[in-house]
């Protein structure tokens, strides 16, 4: 009985140490990010990733950094990482789409609009969904109670309406967050026709480029824009967000 409290209590200490040991990591990127080291700071954000695993704040913080470095691709990379962790939050949402305009400009079209949807709705765009789906119910549920068999077949077919509205909606996010995105991180990336440096170049994406991942194979990542061009990149040459 007195071994297994020991167990229980050094356990308990080593997970309080390590707690304080991510905290100090922390505050010591936090610092050299205020101190404008942003490439010290965004080594010691990995360190923590590597050490203790994602969250929303460290890959967010870690965006920042690569972004003062004028990293945009990476930036973007780890801003779509925090905000799949934390998709109502309104400061990755901000400097997701300041990172995109970014991006835009450097490729004379826009490309903000390849992944502009959050991977669960913004929550000004969710409250208004909901307040109609709401407001929907409630006229039906009015017009059923105090109308006839005609009104009724309506009611009956506006909340056939909204459920498969409302169906398609959550497949629509499921699928999202199954998707896997790659992101360009070189100042020009070559889409190739197939995955082999001697294939032909069918297009090029600028650093910050989002692109839909479609299949792998080797050192190779077929990938879809969102014209709908299709090609192979290197792998170095993009980071992959999410996952299949």
């Amino acid at each position: 009985m007195v071994t297994r409290w020991v167990f229980l209590f050094l356990l308990s200490w080593s997970c309080h140490a390590a707690e304080r040991s991510a905290q100090a990591l922390f505050d010591q990127a936090n610092r050299a990010y205020e101190q404008k080291d942003y490439a010290e700071a965004a080594r010691l954000y990995e360190r923590l990733i590597q050490q203790n695993g994602s969250s929303a704040a460290v890959h967010f913080n870690l965006g920042n950094a690569f972004y003062r470095q004028e990293e945009v691709g990476r930036a973007v990379a780890h801003y779509l990482r925090a905000q799949r962790l934390n998709p109502r939050d309104g400061a990755i949402r901000a400097n997701l789409r300041q990172a995109r305009e970014a991006v835009e400009k450097k490729q004379a079209r826009s490309v903000a609009a390849t992944f502009s949807a959050t991977p669960f709705m913004r929550p000004l765009e969710a409250a208004l969904l909901l307040t109609v789906a709401v407001w929907i119910f409630c006229g039906v549920q009015i017009i059923a109670a105090r109308k006839g068999k005609a009104e009724k077949s309506l009611a009956g077919g506006l909340l056939a309406i909204v459920a498969v509205a409302s169906a398609a909606h959550c497949v629509w996010v499921v699928r999202h967050y199954k998707s896997m995105q790659a992101v360009a991180v070189a100042n020009e990336t070559a889409v190739r026709h197939g995955p082999l440096e001697e294939s032909q170049v069918g297009f090029t994406v600028a650093d910050g480029h989002e692109l839909k991942v479609t299949g792998r194979k080797s050192d190779w990542v077929e990938v879809q824009d969102d014209r709908g061009r299709s090609g192979w990149v290197l792998s170095s040459s993009v980071e992959l967000v999410g996952s299949n």
